[in-house]
């Protein structure tokens, strides 16, 4: 009988350790899946972190964009005005027409408005000492041909002076 008991007591402790040892295991595993769960929402509110961000830059970046074209166009407009008060030739406009799409095209937009600005203004002035220098020939050709003119006058006057007195 106390064999029994003793077999009874041993295989008491012997369930009672099992026992003990499944809500180990049990806890262990519930603490597991809890913390691959923890990391897993962890790494997602990462990745929604991460796309919001690269929303928000992405957003940024269009709106840095389009407000950078709508000044590069207020310079440009502006540029645009002041070449055509300055010259008035329509045919430059055509020209900067032609360079302003491109530009926006390439997106290198700014030092080519710069270059482009720069030559036309250079262009504008070698223009205007052109006309100006054409100007000054025609009025030195014309008083010369008045010159020529009055001087052949004179000199059939005075020939018709001498032959009135022979």
């Amino acid at each position: 009988q106390r064999d029994k008991e003793r077999k009874a007591k041993k295989e008491a402790a012997r369930t009672e350790k099992q026992m003990e040892l499944q809500r180990f295991f049990k806890v262990q595993t519930e603490r597991k899946v809890k913390a691959k769960q923890k990391a897993e929402d962890h790494l997602a509110q990462q990745r929604m972190r991460f796309e919001e961000k690269d929303r928000q830059k992405e957003l940024r970046a269009v709106e840095h964009q389009e407000a950078k074209r709508r000044g590069q166009e207020r310079m440009l407009a502006k540029s645009q005005a002041k070449q055509e008060h300055r010259d008035g030739v329509r045919e430059q406009f055509q020209v900067m027409e032609e360079a302003k799409r491109r530009q926006l095209e390439r997106r290198d937009f700014e030092n080519e408005q710069r270059l482009l600005g720069y030559q036309l203004m250079k262009y504008g002035e070698q223009c205007a000492q052109q006309e100006q220098v054409a100007l000054r020939e025609r009025k030195l050709k014309k008083a010369l041909d008045d010159v020529r003119r009055r001087q052949e006058d004179e000199r059939e006057a005075i020939a018709a002076h001498i032959q009135s007195k022979d």
